[in-house]
């Protein structure tokens, strides 16, 4: 129950249709605040025009604007589905969430809802028969929030034209795994790699239902393991796929019901692959890569693109020590289970390599990646995977030992 919740909090916040849904409920109220707090007789005075007070000509400018903010909504969002379609099906419809995640395009469509349910309000409000005035502000305020949502108009076409270019996802993909890169460097005085044997667990915890584990509180999760006298395993990786009636976390000791829920709801568990798992950024730009390499949309600058991200995430994910284990206050109370980052490489490289070795440029960025990602590689962690890498392609066919 406790995931549940923690997982139906997590996806109301980070919907795309939170921010509109509560700009739209604001612009709902503004009618009944103008009804109950009228505003003062502008008459003898400069301003005294923006009052209108005529119902036919109220009604006139509702249904005006009523009409042309309906085509304008439905005329820009149908054109950026139909082009933000063809261009990510060309490469990752994985992508597709992080393009709907920009909040300047949450505002614009709850500006241009709200305005809807506004003049939708005021025209109820005009026809009915109810005994009091009209607000005098009222059809010159749906004047100005349709000139409002005319310029967010002209802005969202440009901003979607950028955001679509296969460039800019990719940059927002790239920023976005390097943003979850950094907050593992930012744990990291609490992470760190245990060593030695793991005590013996009594009770594990089963998921009851099936999905991605999409992440878990852990600074929480330590505090009740502390609080509790606890020591936590956690079974699955972040991003991992949880069966119905899966273990996916073991505990030092037997706990009641109560301090089961509590723990349960540290984790979320949903059907959504998470974005802010530093795995999940690394794979979808392998799958742009390849899939720019194929036949059908034969793109290697794209390919070429991502090579240089991947790169570039690798060099930054090297500065994360590695880690299995979580301590507070100095002691151990979670272990983690995580991807290293050599399996990670192995991963990366060794699927492009499969799919890129008859194309000639791309052999050489990968070829120049490689050798890149061992100047980045002080500590030799990637040691062993490059040169295994090496023995079984021919990245280097002139060299036959490495």
């Amino acid at each position: 129950m406790g995931t549940a919740l923690y997982g139906f909090i997590k996806r109301l916040f980070e919907s795309i249709a939170f921010i509109p849904a509560l700009i739209a409920f604001v612009f709902g109220l503004i009618p009944f605040l103008l009804i109950a707090f009228p505003l003062p007789d502008l008459g003898g005075t400069a301003f005294s025009v923006l009052s209108i007070t005529d119902t036919e000509s109220i009604r006139v400018i509702l249904s005006f604007v009523i009409g042309g903010i309906f085509t304008l909504t439905i005329f820009s969002y149908t054109m950026v589905m139909s082009v933000l379609n063809r261009s990510i099906n060309n490469y990752s419809p994985r992508l597709i969430p992080l393009l709907l995640s920009e909040r300047h395009h949450q505002i614009i469509l709850g500006v241009t809802s709200g305005t809807i349910i506004y003049v939708l309000i005021l025209a109820v409000i005009s026809a009915s028969d109810a005994n009091f005035n009209f607000p005098k502000m009222g059809a010159t305020l749906a004047i100005f929030f349709t000139m409002v949502c005319v310029l967010l108009f002209i802005y969202f076409v440009h901003s979607v034209s950028q955001t679509i270019h296969i460039n800019y996802i990719l940059k927002r993909s790239y920023l976005n795994t390097k943003k979850n890169i950094n907050k593992l460097v930012e744990r990291e005085q609490n992470l760190f790699q245990a060593e030695g044997e793991k005590p013996h667990f009594q009770q594990t915890l089963k998921n009851f239902g099936c999905g991605y584990l999409n992440g878990f509180r852990m600074k929480r999760l330590a505090c009740l393991a502390e609080k509790y006298d606890l020591t936590i395993q956690i079974l699955a990786s972040r991003g991992d796929f949880v069966y119905d009636d899966e273990s996916y976390l073991a505990l030092s000791r037997k706990v009641d019901e109560s301090l089961k829920k509590k723990i349960e709801g540290c984790f979320n568990i949903d059907h959504d692959e998470p974005l802010e798992v530093t795995e999940i950024g690394f794979k979808h730009l392998v799958e742009v890569a390849i899939k720019g390499s194929s036949p059908s949309i034969n793109d290697p600058g794209t390919s070429v693109s991502c090579i240089d991200y991947l790169t570039q995430l690798f060099g930054h994910y090297l500065l994360v020590e590695k880690f299995n284990a979580y301590q507070l206050n100095g002691t151990l109370r979670i272990y983690i289970k995580h991807t290293d980052i050599d399996v990670l490489f192995k991963y990366c490289f060794a699927e492009m390599y499969r799919y890129m070795k008859d194309d000639p440029v791309l052999i050489v960025r990968l070829k120049r990646s490689i050798e890149k990602i061992e100047g980045f590689d002080t500590k030799n962690r990637l040691k062993k995977e490059i040169i295994n890498l090496k023995k079984t392609t021919n990245l280097y066919p002139k060299i036959s030992n490495f």
